[in-house]
């Protein structure tokens, strides 16, 4: 995440809820993928982005937030492309309530150029690690050929957090930038503007949000 958009998110979820937990959730296993029967349904995902190990890679990064019963994570500009919606393709989402996979699908069509443009460059495209992951980056920008491993790691990593309901039966939500919500007065206003802003009074929006997930 953006850190001044993390800290913020941060800061004023802290105003409605309860403290980070001292506990760390468990992150997916490909152990235990293969005891939720979802082991080959992971592994066609990993192969669809262009994976070329035998194994995918399970090594995901740390949660935004993690709560006692919640995780929630936090997605700004460079999760929304044309790979993620290989993820949001599959079948797994079929039980999911915590986040829209057909509104992220509609994120990732409608502001896939705003990543090109802006999270495309450097290490938002390519480094060594995920070269051995998904073979060979093609010039910036350019997706005639292999595209961006940098992407495609980071919409298959999500994919695995993703699993965590199913696989530890912890809720996992999904706040994007691009949601958007109706605030008392009638103004439509997005997280994007909320956090950017910091705006307190509207946060609540986000909060409520929340907690509608989670029933």
């Amino acid at each position: 995440m953006v850190n001044d958009r993390e800290n913020t998110f941060v800061n004023l979820l802290k105003q409605y809820t309860e403290t980070e937990s001292t506990l760390k959730h468990s992150k997916p296993k490909i152990d235990d993928i293969r005891k939720a029967g979802i082991y080959d349904a992971v592994t066609e995902v990993y192969k669809k982005l262009g994976g070329i190990l035998d194994l995918f890679p399970c090594n995901v990064g740390k949660y935004d937030l993690s709560f006692d019963n919640h995780i929630v994570e936090l997605d700004e500009e460079a999760h929304f492309n044309r790979y993620r919606i290989v993820t949001l393709d599959s079948s797994i989402y079929a039980q999911n309530k915590f986040f829209s996979a057909e509104t992220y699908k509609l994120y990732c069509k409608d502001h896939e150029d705003f990543a090109i443009r802006h999270r495309s460059g450097g290490g938002f495209w390519t480094n060594s690690s995920t070269e051995k992951q998904f073979g060979k980056a093609s010039k910036s920008r350019d997706f005639s050929r292999n595209g961006s491993p940098r992407w495609k790691q980071r919409a298959f990593y999500d994919f695995l957090k993703d699993l965590v309901p199913t696989l530890y039966d912890i809720p996992l939500i999904r706040i994007s930038i691009y949601d958007e919500f109706e605030s008392n007065d009638g103004i439509r206003i997005s997280v994007n503007d909320i956090l950017n802003n910091a705006d307190e009074e509207r946060f609540n929006l986000i909060y409520d949000e929340m907690n509608k997930r989670l029933c």
